[in-house]
């Protein structure tokens, strides 16, 4: 279908007519092409996570992020704050702690959670990379 498109797509911006085609069909290749389109758009990550934690091995940290860009984790008896936005594909969280986290999709098609300490620079290697789970999405406000 997206050949089609792109085919028909060439033929426009040459100037060469459109084939003739009756206007239910071409309502049908809009649909069709729209469909292929949104299977490419970023993905939405609020929503509830829980991964590893890197300060206390063998506890899982609860994170959620709000669709107003708020994110809260907990971890044990602890609460954190944070705020988050997406970039791309991605959701970086910067903590109130200091600590930033980021959301990114995995070759196998699942999730992981990089982490960066108080004072790590997030521009370089992370200082620990765990999968996430996603348990739920969060719905629009």
């Amino acid at each position: 279908m997206f050949r089609l498109f792109k085919t028909l797509q060439r033929r426009h911006q040459q100037g060469l007519p459109r084939p003739r085609r009756a206007g239910w069909a071409r309502a049908l290749l809009l649909s069709a092409a729209s469909a292929a389109f949104a299977d490419d758009a970023v993905p939405d990550l609020s929503g509830t996570w829980s991964a590893p934690s890197l300060s206390r091995p063998g506890q899982m940290i609860e994170i959620e992020l709000q669709a107003d860009g708020t994110a809260t984790e907990q971890l044990g008896d602890d609460r954190g704050h944070g705020t988050w936005r997406q970039e791309n594909a991605r959701a970086r969280i910067d903590w109130d702690s200091g600590w930033v986290g980021e959301l990114e999709a995995d070759a196998a098609g699942g999730h992981r959670l990089l982490t960066w300490r108080p004072g790590s620079d997030p521009d370089g290697a992370p200082d620990d990379r765990q999968p996430a789970v996603r348990h739920g999405r969060t719905p629009a406000r």
